[in-house]
C-alpha cells in the first residue's frame, strides 16, 4: 500500500512480506494514479516465467516396416545431384541444404506414424 495524507508529501510502506528464495525473484512499484483512493495501488510482480508446455515431436516420425529404400536411395541421388557444389567457407549451408533434402525425400516416400501429442508411446520405437 503507498499511502498519501492531505497536502503531505506521498508516503510509501516499505515493508513487503516473502520468503527469502522469493525475494530476489520479486519487482515492487507503486502506480501514479491513487483511482480516487487515498492509497496509490502497489504492483508486486514475479521476475521469472515458466513456458507453455511445448509439443512433443516424436524422434522417429515414419513407418519404416515396409519403406521403399530402393526407391529412398534413387530419389536421394537425384536431389543430391541438384545441390550446389560443397563449399569450405559456407560448410553450415551444405550441411543445411544436406539434411533439408534427406528430410524432403524422407516426408514423400515414407507414410507418417500415427502420434499422441500428449506423451511418448509406449514401446517408444
Amino acid at each position: 500500500m503507498h499511502r498519501t495524507r492531505p497536502h503531505s508529501n506521498p508516503s510509501t510502506l516499505n515493508l513487503s512480506f516473502c520468503s527469502p528464495d522469493l525475494a530476489p525473484l520479486l519487482s515492487w512499484k507503486v502506480l501514479q494514479e491513487s483511482y480516487g483512493s487515498d492509497h496509490f495501488p502497489v504492483i508486486t510482480k514475479l521476475l521469472f516465467f515458466r513456458p507453455s508446455p511445448k509439443k512433443m515431436i516424436p524422434l522417429l516420425k515414419y513407418k519404416l516396416k515396409d519403406a521403399d529404400w530402393n526407391g529412398y536411395r534413387d530419389r536421394l541421388g537425384h536431389r543430391f545431384a541438384k545441390l550446389p557444389k560443397l563449399s569450405a567457407s559456407d560448410s553450415t549451408s551444405s550441411a543445411d541444404a544436406l539434411s533439408q533434402t534427406m528430410l524432403s525425400v524422407a516426408d514423400d516416400m515414407f507414410p507418417l506414424k500415427k502420434h499422441s501429442v500428449m506423451g511418448i508411446p509406449f514401446p517408444p520405437w
